[in-house]
Formats: structure tokens, C-alpha cells, sequence
């Protein structure tokens, strides 16, 4: 008997590490495949990073440690208010890590925004917060940086306005920025007007599953007739309602959250901000704002990097250089590429190989 429970025990082990192994490979097949498709950018960023003040361009690692560490501390201060003991709540370095870990998951895996809150709620299981607080803290962490953001390009963009001769190109940029704000408010309020209601909840759960699966129906040819659990569906949502609950009536939950997710929008900011001013041109900050906030809405829903390319088009669009605008953004994109894909990638492969 116990030599059957032993050997049952190592078949166990050995299809968990094989499992992990795939996971690793394909992680890592991934990862090449960005490098790959990002090629041409990280030649143009070696051509031209000579061009760039090297001691500003040193500013990055502070910031971006900092960027870190309040990515992290968005979501740990709500769930310290949510009970967190503290023998569980992180180090500065966890907390950073882990932001660093969901930065890697956004870039690598398809989906981007939705890729990193998947990760985050099997990742921050051990610290006492299930799926469905997880999601909302990451919803809540979106709504936060974003607003922020939005609020930063609407000051942008009437400082742009009040102090440029926009061309027509410049015109529809700060048209569609304005309607990004509209559409991001629209959209956030949707989010919050579902989780807000038992009814509503109850409702989508039912016609949302039964559209998904209807869906899935259709494309399998009859094959898969049910992917989505209804009672899971509406048990996920149900706790995303108990935490808006929460979160409404202990607003001073939401404080500190606030506070960090604003320190992280603007971060976002410097970042670009930083290496527009190593190669001389800190001038362009209103036009970084307006592009970036632009960006960070398709970011959570397209794979991180594809947005750029508009991010640089918005900012030659409001009178910046062409060169100038592609060089900042592809300088940025490469430097963050390589922070993520490396450093990144060795923490998300420690964490798969510790947790399983």
C-alpha cells in the first residue's frame, strides 16, 4: 500500500514539473516572438541611443523602480483594508516584483490588460485574495489610472489648443481625445453600474453565459456546448458586488489607492518624459501626455507596443517632430521591452516554478 501511494505520489510530481516545463517553454517561445517582431526598434534604438543625454537617460532606473512600487501598492493598500494580516503583507520588494511579474504576462501574452489580471488574481492567492477581489482591485487600479490620465490630457490638451496652430490632422487628435475621455468615463461607469446591482448581476450572468456558449456552440459546430459556468459567472460577479460594496461604503479604503495609482499614472508620463529630455526635447510634454493617455485606454484591451506606433503618430499629429515623436516612443518602447522581457521574465518563471 505504501509503496502504491509513493509511486502514485512521484507520477504527481513528475506530470506538475512537465506541466510547469511546457508552461516555461512556451513562455519563453513567446517572449521570442515579441523580441522578434520588435527587431526593427531595437536596431533603431542602438542606432540612435548615442544621441540621448546618458546621465538623464539614468533617471529611468529610479522611476521606474518607483513606477514599481506604487503599481504594487495600488492594489496591497485595498487589501489591507480588506483584512490583510500583516505576517502576509509584502515587502517593498515583493510588491514590486509582483507589478513587474503582471507587466511581463501584459507584454508577452495576447490580450494584454486581460492576460495581467489573470495572472494577478492566481498570483495573489497566497496573500488571502480570491479571483474575483483580485479583479476588482485590478478593475479598480485601471479606473484610477486611467481617470488620472484623462484628467491629464484634458489639461494638455487645452494648453495645446491655447498655445499651438493646430493643422487638421491636429484638430481630430484633440477631437479623439476628447471622445477617448467619453468613451473611457462611458465604459468605466458600465463596469460599475453591473457590479453595483444583485438584479443586474443575475441578469448578465444568465444571457451573458448563454450568448458565450451559444457562440462557442456555433463555432464548434455543436462539438462544445458549454464553456461558461453560469453559477460560476454569477458567483465571480457576486463577489465583485460585495467588494464595490465594500469599497462604497469605506471610501477611506479607496484613499491610499488613489494616491498610488496617480503617483503611477504619472510615472507612465515620465517615463517618456524622461527620455524626451535626454535628446533635448522637454518641450514635448503636453503632446506626450495626450498621446500616452490615448494609448493606455487600447492598452488594456491590444497587446502591449501595437498602440505606440499611434502614440507617436498623435504626437507628430500636435506639431511635434516626426523624427523626434518615433525616436522618443521607440526609445521608450525598447528600454521598457527589455526591463520586462528579461528581468521580468526570469521573476515570472521563479514565480511559476514556487507557487505551480
Amino acid at each position: 500500500m505504501c509503496y502504491n501511494f509513493s509511486m502514485s505520489k512521484s507520477k504527481n510530481t513528475k506530470r506538475s514539473f512537465s506541466f510547469r516545463s511546457l508552461l516555461v517553454f512556451l513562455t519563453f517561445i513567446l517572449v521570442a516572438i515579441v523580441i522578434y517582431k520588435n527587431w526593427g526598434d531595437i536596431e533603431t534604438t542602438f542606432l540612435h541611443i548615442q544621441e540621448a543625454n546618458l546621465l538623464v537617460l539614468i533617471l529611468l532606473i529610479p522611476e521606474q523602480l518607483l513606477m514599481l512600487y506604487a503599481g504594487g501598492k495600488v492594489l496591497f493598500s485595498y487589501l489591507e483594508h480588506k483584512g490583510l494580516k500583516k505576517r502576509k503583507y509584502p515587502r517593498a520588494w515583493t510588491m514590486m516584483r509582483i507589478a513587474l511579474e503582471s507587466n511581463f504576462t501584459k507584454q508577452a501574452f495576447p490580450s494584454a490588460g486581460i492576460s495581467a489580471a489573470a495572472y494577478l488574481s492566481w498570483r495573489l492567492v497566497p496573500y488571502g485574495s480570491s479571483p474575483a477581489q483580485t479583479s476588482f482591485m485590478y478593475i479598480l487600479r485601471q479606473v484610477i489610472i486611467v481617470g488620472v490620465n484623462q484628467i491629464q490630457t484634458l489639461i494638455a490638451t487645452f494648453f495645446v489648443v491655447a498655445t499651438t496652430d493646430l493643422t487638421a490632422a491636429g484638430r481630430v487628435v484633440v477631437f479623439l481625445s476628447f471622445l477617448v475621455a467619453l468613451g473611457t468615463g462611458l465604459l468605466m461607469g458600465a463596469i460599475f453600474v453591473l457590479i453595483s446591482s444583485k438584479r443586474r448581476i443575475d441578469w448578465f450572468a444568465d444571457r451573458g453565459t448563454r450568448f458565450v456558449n451559444f457562440v462557442v456552440r456555433i463555432f464548434t459546430f455543436g462539438k462544445k456546448r458549454k464553456v461558461v459556468d453560469e453559477k460560476k459567472v454569477g458567483g465571480f460577479l457576486l463577489e465583485l458586488h460585495e467588494n464595490y460594496l465594500f469599497a462604497k461604503e469605506n471610501k477611506v479604503a479607496l484613499k491610499k489607492p488613489v494616491i498610488w495609482g496617480a503617483i503611477y499614472s504619472v510615472c507612465e508620463i515620465m517615463t517618456y518624459f524622461i527620455v524626451g529630455c535626454s535628446l533635448g526635447h522637454p518641450e514635448i510634454l503636453p503632446q506626450i501626455m495626450i498621446g500616452e493617455a490615448i494609448g493606455s485606454v487600447l492598452g488594456v484591451v491590444v497587446p502591449y507596443g501595437i498602440y505606440e506606433l499611434g502614440m507617436a503618430g498623435a504626437m507628430a499629429s500636435l506639431g511635434v517632430n516626426v523624427g523626434v515623436a518615433s525616436l522618443v516612443v521607440v526609445i521608450t518602447r525598447v528600454l521598457v521591452l527589455g526591463e520586462t522581457m528579461t528581468l521580468g521574465f526570469l521573476l515570472y518563471h521563479r514565480a511559476i516554478r514556487r507557487n505551480g
